[in-house]
C-alpha cells in the first residue's frame, strides 16, 4: 500500500491523506484523544478501531492486560466520538496475549497506525513491550502517537516539520504539506544549521513544498544540539500541536539511537513519524 498526495476525485472532493486508518484502543484517555485527532488527520478516511484484550485466570486470580468489558466501554466512547464527526468506523475486539504483535500485524493492511502516548521511558518501553514504543521501533507504516493538544488548539494549528536533508525528510515534508493545506495552519521547518550542499538542496525543496501547500513561506529554525532534544525543545518553544518527521527505520540495538523514536517519546505534543514505503506521484 502506498501513500499519495491527496487529490480531487471526479466529484472534486479532496481525497484523504490516509485512506485507511487503524486506531489501537487500550482503554486509556490518550487512546480516545488519538481517535479524535486521527479524524483531523484523515477526514473522509475509513476507520477501524481495534482493541486487543487478554485475561488469564478466574476470580481473585484473574490478571487482565485489558479486560473485555473495559475494551468494549472504550470502543463505545470512541465510536460515539467518531459518529459525532460523521464517521462510521469498523469495530473489532480480539483476544490475544500479545497485543503489540496483533496491532502491528493489523497495521500492515492500513495507511496509518494511531496510538495514544503513555508516560514511560523509551528504552524501557521497548524492553517491556509498550505498544507505542514497539510501533515506533518496528512498524511498516506511518505511526501517529497522540497527546492532548494545548488548551483549545486543533491538531493542525501549529505544525513543526523536522528535516535533516535525507530522503525521509522530503517524504515527511510532502506529507506535512498535504496535511497543512487547510486554513488556519502555520508550519515551521526545523533543520540542522550546517549541512553539505546536497542536503541543503533537499531542505530547500522541503521548504518549497510547504510554501506551495500553504501559500506562506515556512519559518525555518536552526537545530542546535542533539537532534531529538532540539526537536522537543523547538516544539515547546513554538507551542507546536504536531511534529512530523521521517525515520531511518533502524532496527535492533541501533534503533536505540533513532531520532524519530526518541522524539515520539519526548515531544510535548502529538508526533507523526513517516515509516514504511512512501510512493509519491
Amino acid at each position: 500500500m502506498s501513500h499519495t498526495t491527496p487529490s480531487a476525485g471526479r466529484t472534486g472532493q479532496r481525497m484523504p491523506v490516509f485512506p485507511s486508518v487503524l486506531c489501537g484502543i487500550d482503554g486509556s484517555r490518550t487512546s480516545l484523544v488519538a481517535v479524535r485527532q486521527a479524524a483531523e488527520l484523515s477526514p473522509g478516511g475509513r476507520f477501524r478501531l481495534l482493541a486487543v484484550t487478554w485475561q488469564a485466570g478466574v476470580g481473585a486470580n484473574a490478571v487482565a492486560v485489558l479486560s473485555r468489558w473495559r475494551a468494549e466501554e472504550a470502543l463505545t466512547r470512541a465510536e460515539r466520538d467518531l459518529h459525532a464527526l460523521g464517521i462510521r468506523p469498523e469495530i473489532e475486539v480480539v483476544d490475544d496475549p500479545d497485543a503489540t504483535a496483533r496491532l502491528l500485524h493489523a497495521a500492515a493492511d492500513h495507511d496509518l497506525l494511531v496510538l495514544g502516548a503513555h508516560a514511560r521511558s523509551r528504552a524501557g518501553g521497548i524492553m517491556v513491550g509498550s505498544t507505542a514504543s514497539a510501533a515506533l521501533h518496528r512498524a511498516t507504516r506511518p505511526v501517529f502517537v497522540a497527546r492532548p493538544a494545548p488548551g483549545g488548539s486543533r491538531l493542525l494549528d501549529r505544525v513543526l516539520v523536522a528535516v535533516d536533508g535525507s530522503e525521509g525528510s522530503f517524504a515527511a515534508a510532502r506529507l506535512a504539506a498535504a496535511l497543512a493545506g487547510g486554513p488556519g495552519t502555520s508550519v515551521s521547518l526545523l533543520a540542522p544549521a550546517t549541512l553539505d550542499a546536497r542536503r541543503r538542496h533537499v531542505i530547500a525543496a522541503c521548504a518549497a513544498e510547504l510554501r506551495g501547500a500553504t501559500g506562506v513561506e515556512p519559518v525555518v529554525l536552526d537545530e542546535a544540539g542533539r537532534p531529538h532534544r532540539a526537536i522537543a525543545h523547538a516544539a515547546r518553544e513554538e507551542r507546536a500541536t504536531l511534529v512530523v518527521l521521517g525515520s531511518r527505520q533502524l532496527e535492533g540495538a541501533a534503533a536505540l539511537r533513532s531520532v524519530s523514536e526518541r522524539v515520539g517519546h519526548e515531544a510535548p505534543c502529538s508526533v507523526l513519524v513517516v515509516r514504511g514505503p512512501v510512493v509519491w506521484p
